[in-house]
């Protein structure tokens, strides 16, 4: 999801699923999973809410969650968070990268001893074709960049940056595919330190 408040005209950039192929998903993960949801804008859409997956929307109010079977909806997310049985998730992890690879990418989140965190996503829906769209709408070389990353969901964004740091809280993933490590985490502004480091040098 693109945007650009600085630019009325801009038309917001959302890289969703096709909504036959989601409707086409939900039929084959519903049995499979202790909830789902994903969000548009301020809006979350839930199937089976619970209270474990209440971390991913800890700054929505009630009022914004809509909790409805995925069938159901005209929309389609670009990306949608599943909370699997770990019993079914090696076969629906199977399936989807098997039937659905040519649509559709996933990461795993982790897994404690009832559920695995499992996300699926449109197969362009992430911050490294997000990136790439920004910095030629700016008119930037993509070796003009520097990216930084932390989540998961940033792991294609530093492994495909012209140069990709990982904070030094970032996941092992994440750390994996870097080209540097900041010496700070978020809290103490890694970010800030290692451009003043960069920069000086």
């Amino acid at each position: 999801f693109i945007v650009n408040p600085t630019d009325k005209s801009f038309k917001p950039i959302v890289k969703s699923m096709p909504i036959a192929l989601f409707h086409e998903l939900f039929f084959e993960f519903k049995d499979k999973v202790a909830s789902a949801l994903f969000n548009r804008g301020e809006q979350v859409y839930t199937y089976k809410y619970i209270k474990e997956f209440e971390w991913l929307i800890n700054n929505t109010t009630s009022e914004n969650i809509i909790e409805e079977s995925f069938d159901k909806l005209s929309i389609a997310p670009s990306g949608l968070m599943l909370l699997v049985h770990n019993s079914d998730f090696e076969d629906l992890d199977s399936l989807i990268k098997t039937k659905y690879k040519d649509f559709l990418f996933t990461r795993n989140w982790g897994r404690d001893r009832k559920y695995t965190i499992y996300e699926v996503c449109a197969i362009d829906a992430h911050k490294s074709a997000a990136a790439s769209y920004v910095i030629d709408y700016l008119g930037y070389n993509k070796e003009e960049t520097i990216c930084f990353g932390d989540g998961i969901n940033d792991l294609e964004l530093i492994r495909d940056a012209y140069f990709g740091v990982a904070m030094k809280n970032a996941y092992l993933e994440v750390k994996e595919v870097c080209d540097d490590i900041t010496e700070f985490n978020n809290d103490n502004d890694g970010v800030i330190e290692y451009l003043k480091k960069y920069v000086n040098n």
